[in-house]
């Protein structure tokens, strides 16, 4: 094997926190998502009933610095992905349910001001679970992430969002929604929206159990 061959070589041995995870997240999976899927999809059983068990986990706080109340852990995409794998092993609609406030935390994490993170953050670490969702995708076949079609327009009190989202996780009960919309002249920017304001809708959207959000 040559020199080159060697450096492109990585290591795939899990370290002994991701094993220990694993085993955390399959029992998980298996005591509280296993049983419940059948009935969550057929209706009989909700699923909002379901995530505050997931806040257990705390997967939420795990990016988050010790100084906002959070286990200061940093990120892996390989661990997230063991975890996301583990537990989808016990349902993957509640999966994606449970994992969506990691969307919204690590756009906080990354490209919020501190102001954004000091405020939004330590509500992810209380030990409660916290319904927080990104809406990006867009009802049409041309949907480009980059070019949504979705306007954000400044005014006096802040900016005027208008277009419609689809598949949104955790959308009819989501508490916080990060949407992206068109800036003029700032391209695609992320807007921070509490609750549900005048002039936005949500609706279930038919055999998917997801939601799609209205906003004018």
């Amino acid at each position: 094997m040559t020199d080159t061959s060697q450096a492109l070589l990585f290591d795939l041995t899990l370290t002994d926190e991701q094993r220990m995870n694993r085993e955390s997240m399959q029992r998980f999976a298996a005591a509280e998502m296993r049983t419940l899927s059948k009935a969550v999809d057929a209706g009989t059983s909700g699923a909002r009933d379901f995530y505050p068990k997931t806040a257990e986990l705390g997967l939420t706080l795990l990016p988050i610095p010790e100084a906002l109340g959070g286990a200061g852990v940093e990120r892996s995409p390989i661990s997230n992905a063991l975890i996301f794998e583990d537990l989808a092993h016990g349902d993957m609609a509640m999966t994606l349910g449970s994992i969506t406030p990691m969307s919204f935390v690590n756009t906080l994490l990354d490209q919020g001001s501190d102001a954004q993170r000091e405020k939004y953050l330590p509500l992810f670490c209380s030990g409660d679970f916290t319904a927080a969702t990104t809406a990006l995708l867009e009802p049409r076949a041309t949907f480009e992430p980059t070019a949504p079609a979705t306007t954000a327009i400044a005014n006096a009190d802040g900016y005027r969002l208008t277009g419609t989202k689809c598949m949104v996780p955790l959308g009819s009960d989501a508490e916080l929604v990060l949407v992206i919309a068109q800036v003029q002249d700032k391209g695609p920017t992320a807007f921070i929206i509490e609750g549900t304001p005048p002039g936005m809708t949500r609706t279930a959207e038919a055999n998917m159990g997801l939601y799609g959000a209205q906003l004018a």
